[in-house]
């Protein structure tokens, strides 16, 4: 878990700011550290007082942290003195990116420009001016619309070029150009920036937010139900909770996922069907486990964003071991000792190889009664009529998804977090793996490990789906993975480099049946 500091103003309501930003950390199980850069007198409907941080204390504050923290939250920044300060703090006590030292923070930078009772600002200079010396530092920028048109309109600098005619997106008025035109104003900003959507339209039905980077690439959007067209703190919510399951190592795509869900979670439980009872949501510990909180994720992956009507047939049997083997010879020896679902994995193999494996394995399956997946050649699984067909991320982007559904195949997916999870979910598979739940030695999974309490609350997010656990997983583990109320239990090395293969798939099967017979 990473240390986290967070860097705002004070506001005594707690309906946005440090104080917010303190008690989002500590329900995700965090200890912050916290640094005031002002003080705020705030009303539902307006700023009443404002008073920046001295630069000199402000300075004090962050020289007298005894840790240096490994992901920051800021927040609002009054002034181009206090953003200064912040900015050299980091350039005294981190190197440079790729560089011998302590690494940069990831920083997720909130920029506030307003009181959002009133829209009045917090001081006379521009958003642009003051947060430019923290652009070489930035990881992740969550303006909404306001914000980020305050800064594609100002450049870094007063004494810089405005941008003319010739800006690139002149004269544009959709979200994209705006970014394009804030990162045209901002050479040295290279964050990507998410535009948070709850002060776009407010006849929409939904509250999208969408991810840029640099390159010009929009990624994916992250959309929920809206409930309120203005609320305060949303902002404020989002980046802290994204911030926070940085800390807990999630991907950036994750962290965005699950922190999109922890802010509709605390609106859903201040709304009454008709409106919001409460100016601040109630407090909820810990990330959702409803699904119904979880947004809809598109733009990342044209098998969702084209939605046609798949229908992929459900398993026959729901429960068990999963061995993941390499040819058709391992399928039988697995067949004959009572293994009924089973994966062929086939890599780096010619394609005339693949194609004997996989009609000798489909012969066996059919002979055995065994449900058979095909990893990846979804073509060849259905020309040879398998069971079903088992598609990684790279290859579900590929893949004829509406050809595997006419032919009447199952369809599992293999996701790595949050967000993989819940676009996978959007597809309606016959199951979805999750892992790896532990180190394997069958692959590089650095920074993908889900563990134990994020492979639980999968489960409890998916109750119609069969959720497989995947990912170093032996007879001395499996008891635990079990107990996550998973339906089945995916091993290769369990059983590959065993001294006894049958007999440790025999016993790993025992255990997964005795589970689910038991409970």
């Amino acid at each position: 878990m990473k240390s986290l500091l967070v860097i705002a103003g004070f506001e005594a309501n707690g309906f946005a700011g440090l104080l917010t930003d303190v008690q989002v950390a500590i329900q995700l199980g965090l200890s912050p550290c916290a640094i005031a850069t002002s003080l705020t007198a705030q009303t539902v409907h307006r700023l009443v007082a404002n008073q920046a941080t001295d630069p000199l204390l402000l300075q004090q504050q962050l020289y007298s942290l005894e840790l240096l923290p490994e992901v920051i939250k800021i927040g609002l920044v009054p002034n181009r003195a206090l953003a200064s300060v912040i900015a050299d703090w980091l350039h005294d006590h981190y190197s440079q990116r790729g560089q011998p030292g302590p690494q940069p923070p990831l920083i997720v930078l909130d920029p506030v420009a307003s009181s959002s009772g009133d829209r009045q600002s917090f001081g006379d200079q521009s958003l642009a001016e003051i947060l430019s010396p923290l652009w070489p530092w930035v990881s992740l920028l969550t303006p909404n619309i306001e914000e980020l048109q305050q800064l594609a309109s100002e450049p870094s600098h007063p004494q810089a070029k405005r941008p003319t005619p010739q800006d690139p997106s002149h004269g544009m008025t959709t979200e994209a150009a705006w970014v394009e035109r804030c990162y045209w104003a901002h050479p040295g900003l290279s964050a990507d920036i998410l535009v948070t959507g709850g002060h776009s339209e407010s006849g929409a039905s939904e509250v999208t937010d969408t991810l840029y980077n640099r390159a010009g690439i929009s990624g994916p959007h992250w959309s929920q139900q809206r409930f309120a067209y203005s609320l305060r703190g949303t902002g404020c919510y989002l980046s802290t909770a994204i911030a926070c399951a940085l800390c807990h190592n999630y991907s950036q795509y994750d962290a965005i996922t699950v922190a999109s869900a922890m802010l509709h979670s605390r609106y859903r439980a201040s709304w009454d069907g008709h409106r919001i009872r409460h100016s601040r949501p109630a407090n909820l510990p810990g990330w959702p486990v409803e699904p119904e909180m979880y947004p809809t994720i598109g733009g990342h992956n044209k098998q969702v964003d084209s939605d046609p009507v798949r229908l992929f047939p459900a398993m026959t049997l729901r429960h068990g071991l999963y061995p993941i083997v390499e040819s058709a010879a391992w399928v039988e020896r697995m067949a004959l000792i009572g293994i009924t679902t089973l994966q062929l994995r086939i890599k780096h193999q010619p394609i005339e190889r693949v194609r004997a494996q996989i009609a000798a394995a489909v012969q066996i399956a059919q002979r055995y009664q065994l449900q058979l997946f095909i990893n990846d050649y979804w073509q060849l699984a259905i020309e040879y009529q398998a069971y079903g067909v088992h598609l990684g991320q790279a290859d579900l982007l590929d893949a004829d998804l509406a050809a595997v559904a006419r032919a009447g195949l199952r369809l599992g997916i293999s996701t790595h977090g949050d967000f993989e999870f819940q676009t996978a979910r959007q597809l309606n598979p016959s199951y979805l793996a999750v892992g790896a739940i532990f180190p394997t030695v069958t692959k590089d999974m650095s920074g993908k490990l889900q563990g134990l309490t994020r492979l639980a609350r999968f489960r409890a997010l998916e109750a119609s789906i069969p959720i497989v656990a995947i990912g170093g997983i032996y007879h001395h583990n499996i008891q635990t993975v079990l107990a996550t109320g998973v339906d089945m239990v995916a091993v290769v090395s369990a059983i590959s480099l065993s001294d006894w293969p049958e007999r440790s798939a025999e016993q790993l099967q025992h255990a997964c049946l005795t589970f689910h017979k038991e409970s």
